[in-house]
C-alpha cells in the first residue's frame, strides 16, 4: 500500500502514518555543495512539470571560485553567485536554501573540509532545514565517498544522508531548537556520474504544451544563469534522460529498485495537489500588481512615494483589498491606482554578512525560510477576491525604480534603502613599498540617497608618514547622485599594516561606511557594505632596475594593480595581442588564471 505524504510524529525517529492534508503538495529537497551543483533538469520536470514543490540546498554561496564576467572574489563573488542561483529558480521553479557554510576553496577529501566546517554545525543546518521544508523525498549530487573528488562535494552528501536518518530524531534534535522532526520516506542521488548504478530514468525532455518549451530546455536556460562560472548551456529537444539512483526507501516501493516507474512509486500521492501538468489560464495570473518608487534609492528612514496599480487583464470582476483594508472592485480590462508611502527601515544588504564571518562559517544563523522568500519580504503586497473562489490570495510585486532608456528599453530597478550619504573606497587592502616614498591617488566614491542636494565635506586619517594634498574637500551632492572625490597621498611607510580612512560629512552627520554595487544584467542589483577605509600593507621588496612587466590578464585578475602598487611597471597584453607583442622588451611575462 502506497505511504501517505504525512509520515510525521514526534517520537526519537518519527514514523506516523497521518492521512496527508487536501491539497498537500509533494516535496523534494535537492543537497549539494554549491551553486550549480544542482540537478536543474530535474528540478525542471517537478516544479513546472509536475506541481512538486521542489528545493535545492547548497551549503556554500560559491565564494572560493573564480569570475569570468567581473572581479568579484571571495565573500562579493558568494553575493554574485547567490543572486545567479536565485535567478536560476526563477526559471526552473524551485525554491533555494542556503547552509551557514563559506567556500574555502578546493579540498582533496571530507577530513580537510571538515577542518574548515565543523561536522555538528553543518549538520545541525541542514537538519533545521529539513525540518523546515519536510520533504518527502531528498536527492543528492554526490555520492559521499572519495569518488566525488572534493572534500566539500563528498561533505554535502554525507550531511544529506544523515539528515535522511536522522531529521525524526527528537533526541538529538529537539524540536524546541530544530523545528518538529521530519523523516524523509525516499533518498536518491544523481546517476551522471555514475550511469551504469542508475535506477531510474526520467525523460526531462518532455515538452509542455503550455510553456512552449521541454523542461530540459527550461532547465539549459536555469544553468545559463551562472554566468560568473561560464556556465552557459545548449537547449536540447527530443528525448533527454536524467538517471537515478534509488539509495533509500522508507516505503513499499519496489524491492528491486530498477522495477521502479517513478520517483514517487511508493508515496500515496492520491490526495496531494501534486504530479498535476502545469496549467495556465489561472484566473488568478490575470490580476497584476505594479509598485513603482518615484527613485531609486531611499535613505535610511526616509520614505519613498510608490504608484500601486493592480490590472484587472481577466474576464471577470475583482476586488482588491489594500493594505489598509481599503476595497476597491476592479472591472474587467480595467485597473485601479493609488499612492502610499514606503519607509526605509533596514539597509538592503545581504542579510548573512551583517556579522562578520566565524571562521569558515558565516556568523548569522541559518535561515529556515528560502532565500527566494526573503527576497520578497520587502515586497509590495495586495489581496484579491475573484468570484467563486474561496478567500482572497495575496498577489506581490517587487517596488522598483522605472525609466526608459534609449537602448534597453524599459529598465526597472528594485528600490534600496541606503545611508542617506554612502563613502566607499576603490579597494579594500592594498599594498606599498616599506620606507620608499610613493605617490598614488585615492578616489572616494560618494553616493546620496537624499530626495534633495546636499553640502558634503570629505577628509581623510592617514597613518604617519602620508601627506594628503588638501585638508578636506568640499562638494554639493544632487538627489541621488554619485560624485568621485580625488585625492593624491604622498610619503612612505614603515612596514606592516597601515589603515586609511574617509569620512564624508554632511548636515551634522559623519559617514563612515559604504556600499559596492554588483550590478549585471541577469541578476538582481546587489550591493555590499564595508567601512570607507583601505588597510595598506607596507612591504619589504626588492625590485631590478627597470623592472617591466607584460601582464595578460586572466579571470577575476586582480594583481596587476599589486603589482603596480609595489612599483612594478606593468605593461597589459591582451590574449589575441601576444603574436604582434615585442615580448623581449619585458623583463618578465605573467600569465593571469584562464587568460585564454
Amino acid at each position: 500500500m502506497p505511504h501517505p505524504l504525512s509520515s510525521q510524529g514526534g517520537s526519537v525517529i518519527a514514523r506516523s502514518t497521518q492521512i496527508p492534508a487536501p491539497g498537500e503538495r509533494i516535496r523534494v529537497l535537492w543537497i549539494a555543495a554549491h551553486p550549480d551543483d544542482e540537478d536543474t533538469q530535474l528540478i525542471a520536470w517537478l516544479a513546472r512539470g509536475r506541481n512538486v514543490k521542489t528545493a535545492y540546498l547548497s551549503l556554500t554561496r560559491g565564494d572560493g571560485g573564480q569570475n569570468l564576467i567581473g572581479n568579484e572574489l571571495g565573500e562579493e563573488l558568494g553575493v554574485l553567485r547567490t543572486a545567479e542561483l536565485l535567478a536560476a529558480r526563477r526559471v526552473d521553479g524551485g525554491h533555494q536554501y542556503f547552509a551557514r557554510a563559506y567556500d574555502f576553496g578546493y579540498s582533496k577529501n571530507a577530513e580537510e573540509a571538515y577542518r574548515h566546517w565543523p561536522k555538528d554545525s553543518l549538520l545541525r543546518d541542514v537538519v533545521k532545514i529539513v525540518r523546515a521544508f519536510r520533504p518527502h523525498i531528498i536527492g543528492t549530487t554526490f555520492s559521499g565517498t572519495p569518488r566525488d573528488g572534493h572534500g566539500q562535494h563528498q561533505i554535502s552528501a554525507i550531511l544529506a544522508r544523515e539528515a535522511y536518518d536522522l531529521g525524526g530524531d527528537s533526541g538529538r534534535f529537539p524540536a524546541a531548537e530544530f523545528g518538529q522532526p521530519w523523516t524523509p520516506l525516499k533518498l536518491y542521488r544523481f546517476a551522471r556520474f555514475s550511469p551504469e548504478a542508475a535506477t531510474l530514468s526520467i525523460n526531462v525532455g518532455e515538452y509542455n504544451s503550455a510553456l512552449g518549451k521541454s523542461y530540459a530546455e527550461i532547465a539549459a536556460e536555469s544553468r545559463s544563469q551562472h554566468k560568473s562560472q561560464g556556465f552557459g548551456t545548449l537547449r536540447r529537444r527530443g528525448v533527454v534522460l536524467d538517471h537515478l539512483t534509488r539509495v533509500d526507501s522508507r516505503v513499499p516501493a519496489p524491492a528491486d529498485a530498477k522495477q521502479e516507474k517513478s520517483i514517487f512509486d511508493g508515496i500515496d500521492v492520491g490526495g496531494s495537489a501534486g504530479l498535476t501538468r502545469v496549467v495556465v489560464g489561472d484566473t488568478m495570473s490575470t490580476v497584476v500588481l505594479d509598485a513603482v518608487a518615484d527613485r531609486r534609492a531611499v535613505a535610511l528612514g526616509d520614505s519613498a512615494l510608490v504608484t500601486m496599480t493592480v490590472l484587472n487583464r481577466g474576464a471577470v470582476a475583482a476586488t482588491v483589498i489594500a493594505a489598509q483594508g481599503t476595497r476597491r472592485v476592479i472591472q474587467p480590462d480595467s485597473s485601479v491606482q493609488w499612492k502610499q508611502w514606503e519607509t526605509g527601515r533596514e539597509l538592503t544588504q545581504p542579510w548573512w554578512l551583517v556579522r562578520p564571518r566565524n571562521g569558515d562559517l558565516y556568523g548569522t544563523a541559518v535561515s529556515i525560510i528560502a532565500e527566494d522568500e526573503l527576497e520578497k519580504r520587502r515586497w509590495a503586497r495586495v489581496s484579491v477576491e475573484i468570484p467563486g473562489r474561496s478567500g482572497a490570495r495575496e498577489i506581490r510585486a517587487p517596488i522598483v525604480y522605472q525609466y526608459v532608456d534609449l537602448v534597453q528599453g524599459d529598465v526597472q530597478q528594485p528600490l534600496i534603502v541606503a545611508p542617506a550619504i554612502s563613502v566607499a573606497l576603490e579597494h579594500a587592502t592594498e599594498m606599498a613599498p616599506a620606507g620608499r616614498a610613493f605617490s598614488r591617488p585615492l578616489r572616494v566614491t560618494l553616493r546620496s540617497a537624499l530626495r534633495d542636494s546636499v553640502p558634503v565635506t570629505v577628509k581623510l586619517r592617514v597613518p604617519a608618514g602620508l601627506t594628503v594634498d588638501a585638508a578636506e574637500r568640499a562638494i554639493t551632492l544632487g538627489p541621488g547622485a554619485t560624485r568621485v572625490v580625488t585625492f593624491r597621498l604622498r610619503g612612505s611607510l614603515a612596514r606592516g599594516v597601515h589603515e586609511i580612512a574617509a569620512i564624508a560629512s554632511a548636515r551634522g552627520t559623519d559617514f563612515r561606511s559604504g556600499y559596492i554595487p554588483i550590478e549585471y544584467a541577469h541578476i538582481t542589483p546587489q550591493r555590499i557594505y564595508r567601512a570607507s577605509s583601505v588597510r595598506v600593507h607596507a612591504v619589504d621588496v626588492v625590485l631590478p632596475a627597470n623592472m617591466s612587466v607584460g601582464y595578460v590578464p586572466g579571470v577575476g585578475d586582480n594583481v596587476a594593480p599589486v603589482l603596480e602598487q609595489l612599483g612594478v611597471s606593468v605593461t597589459m597584453i591582451q590574449p589575441d595581442d601576444l603574436p604582434i607583442t615585442d615580448l623581449a622588451r619585458f623583463r618578465a611575462i605573467v600569465v593571469g588564471p584562464r587568460a585564454y
